[in-house]
This record gives C-alpha cells, sequence and structure tokens, in this order.
C-alpha cells in the first residue's frame, strides 16, 4: 500500500459564496434607475397639450430644432420658416404697440379741453388712425411670409400669429397709455389726482382703440373661414 502524505492530497475547490449571487453591481442598478426614470416621464402629460395653437407652434418648433441640433447640427426649413415668422411677429407686436399708445396719448394731449362733441369726434378719429396702422403693421407679416414656401407656412398659422398679435395689444394697451401719460406729466401733476374729464376722455380713447382691434380680429378669423371652404 502506497502512502500519501499530507502534503500531495489534492485541494478541495472553494465552495461559491451564495449569498452574493445574484446582487447586482453599481452600474446594473443606475440603468435599471434610469429606466424607470424615463417611464415616469414618458407616463406624464406633456406640457404644450392646453397651449394655444400659437404657444404649441412655437414650444414644438423650439423642440424640433433642438433636437435636430444636436442630432445633425441642421435646422429643417420648417424650423427656419416659424423661427423667422415669429421673430417678425414680435417685433410688429412691439411697434404697433408702441405706435397706438403714442396715437391715443397725441390725441389726449391735444384735445383734452375741447368740448364734448369734438372730443367724441377726436375718439372716431383715433379708432380710424390706429386701424390704419393696423393694417400696415399686418402687412409686414403678410409680405414676410408670401416668400416662403406655402407649405412651410399656410394663411391659417399667419392668421394665428396676427390674432394673437392684436390680442396682446388689445390686453396691454391700457397699462402701456398709463404708464405713457404718467411719464409725460410734471412731477407736481403726479402728485394730483387727474380731473374726471381727463380720465374719462383717456378710457374712451382706450375703449376706440380696443374695438379697432377687436375689429380685425374678426376679419382676420373671417379670412381664414371663408378660405377653408
Amino acid at each position: 500500500m502506497v502512502k500519501v502524505s499530507p502534503s500531495n492530497r489534492p485541494t478541495p475547490s472553494p465552495r461559491p459564496n451564495h449569498s452574493y449571487v445574484g446582487t447586482p453591481s453599481y452600474s446594473q442598478q443606475q440603468e435599471q434607475l434610469n429606466r424607470n426614470q424615463q417611464r415616469w416621464y414618458q407616463a406624464q402629460p406633456s406640457p404644450t397639450a392646453n397651449r394655444s395653437p400659437v404657444k404649441r407652434l412655437r414650444v414644438d418648433s423650439a423642440t424640433s430644432v433642438s433636437e435636430s441640433q444636436s442630432g445633425f447640427g441642421l435646422r429643417s426649413p420648417e424650423d427656419v420658416a416659424v423661427r423667422e415668422l415669429s421673430r417678425i411677429a414680435a417685433e410688429i407686436r412691439s411697434d404697433l404697440l408702441a405706435c397706438i399708445t403714442a396715437r391715443v396719448t397725441g390725441f389726449l394731449r391735444v384735445h383734452r379741453d375741447q368740448t364734448d362733441p369734438t372730443r367724441e369726434a377726436d375718439a372716431d378719429a383715433v379708432g380710424e388712425a390706429v386701424g390704419s396702422d393696423i393694417r400696415q403693421q399686418l402687412a409686414l407679416l403678410q409680405a414676410s411670409t408670401t416668400t416662403s414656401d406655402p407649405k412651410l407656412l399656410d394663411a391659417e398659422t399667419t392668421c394665428m400669429y396676427r390674432v394673437e398679435i392684436l390680442k396682446f395689444i388689445s390686453r396691454e394697451l391700457p397699462r402701456a397709455v398709463q404708464d405713457a401719460v404718467d411719464k409725460r406729466l410734471p412731477a407736481p401733476e403726479k402728485l394730483k389726482q387727474r380731473s374726471a374729464k381727463d380720465r374719462s376722455l383717456l378710457a374712451l380713447l382706450v375703449q376706440k382703440a380696443q374695438k379697432t382691434l377687436e375689429r380685425q380680429m374678426h376679419t382676420e378669423t373671417a379670412a381664414v373661414s371663408a378660405g377653408r371652404r
């Protein structure tokens, strides 16, 4: 019989430690967390769901431009057309608000001491002048879109921009006129309460301008409705 020394005996293989088997690594845990977060964001409602058509158009165009820039570094023709239309509309909105404000404050300064019948006629003149300013400024927006591909910017999209311009001006006009009047008053006059006559004339002029803006809104929407038929 051959005796085997203890040093020549085979060493048994170590048993696997099953307590750590199946435990995900740190990177796997991070991947799982990212997947869960992505599913949660996808399940949330879109932030542009309740926006107006023009605001959705601006947000969607900005999103598409960002995606195209990150993916390819280029902008699609639709994105370029919408961005240019938004830029022109913002300029027209600012210029038209300043123009109408100047019309109202100018008539107020010149005719504040007139009698009531003359004041009513002057208020009508303000409305006519404002209407001319509106048509002139909106024509700039129309001219900028006629040079573009009609498939990129249709008449309905342009009309939405024009209506949004008119809505903004009608909403901001009373505050803009009031600020302009206060800036023109000398320091002693600012401390005094303006007479009821001045307040009445100012309200009348603003009301005439707002009615003119409202009529132009109806004209814009009616033109689009007629084009759909």
